[in-house]
């Protein structure tokens, strides 16, 4: 069974936020006020569904159309691109689809228009994952293939992990074996450049699959106790059940 990170990178503008709220709240200017009170608590409202997202979807997603509500107020270009991101991954993980891709279509569309090169790589990830499942393959990777363009330009060293692991994943279900194992091996060096133990652990899995389908269970079962050891160092013992 392969595995495979979270597909989506759910930004938090807190910090940001914050700062805003600093430097625009003014005891004689009203409007700037109202501007960064609404700014902070659209983040903090993303904040907590970030928090809720795996235990609570369902008050998340509540928690994200208030922030929906907000994002107009908020004096921050990017909100509505963000929480539209946010809403299509919910709405994808309840089943549905094409509010899901109706969301990232808008979201798409923002990060276009700003010229905001994380966005686009974020939601182009996302989009992909719903064209695989789709079996529209040719626009899943060309999708994954925008977004590992943008990464590789902004040196992004764990998204290039986490495009190359994504189509890794797409290309063993074609089985393209040769370009597979490249993938998931250009993944692998990634995310131990970038010191990522999660994307190590997934990668070390997804070559030690590998190994295991082409029968050399030597060196499937060396990966499987790598990513195992690597688990391990985190404390990782949710992974640690999941590794067969």
């Amino acid at each position: 069974m392969r595995s495979s990170l979270l597909l989506i990178s759910l930004l938090s503008t807190w910090p940001t936020m914050v700062a805003q709220h600093q430097r625009a709240t003014h005891p004689q200017d009203a409007a700037p006020a109202r501007t960064a009170h609404d700014s902070v608590r659209f983040a903090f409202l993303l904040k907590m569904a970030g928090d809720r997202i795996g235990t609570d979807p369902d008050t998340a997603f509540i928690l994200c159309w208030q922030a929906f509500a907000l994002a107009p107020n908020t004096g921050h270009e990017g909100a509505m691109g963000e929480v539209e991101d946010w809403l299509g991954y919910l709405e994808e993980h309840r089943g549905n689809i094409q509010q899901a891709l109706d969301h990232y279509s808008t979201s798409l569309a923002e990060a276009e228009r700003l010229q905001d090169s994380a966005g686009l790589s974020t939601v182009l990830n996302n989009v992909a994952a719903i064209y695989k499942d789709q079996g529209r393959i040719d626009e899943a990777l060309a999708a994954h293939e925008r977004s590992l363009a943008i990464r590789r330009a902004k040196q992004d060293t764990v998204g290039i992990a986490t495009s190359m692991n994504n189509m890794g994943l797409i290309l063993y279900d074609q089985g393209i074996l040769p370009e597979e194992m490249d993938h998931f091996a250009e993944a692998l060096r990634s995310y131990e450049a970038a010191g990522n133990a999660d994307g190590t652990a997934t990668a070390l899995h997804n070559i030690a699959g590998f190994y295991r389908d082409q029968g050399d269970l030597g060196e499937a079962l060396n990966h499987f106790t790598r990513a195992l050891n690597v688990q391990e160092k985190v404390a990782d013992d949710h992974g640690i059940r999941g590794i067969p």
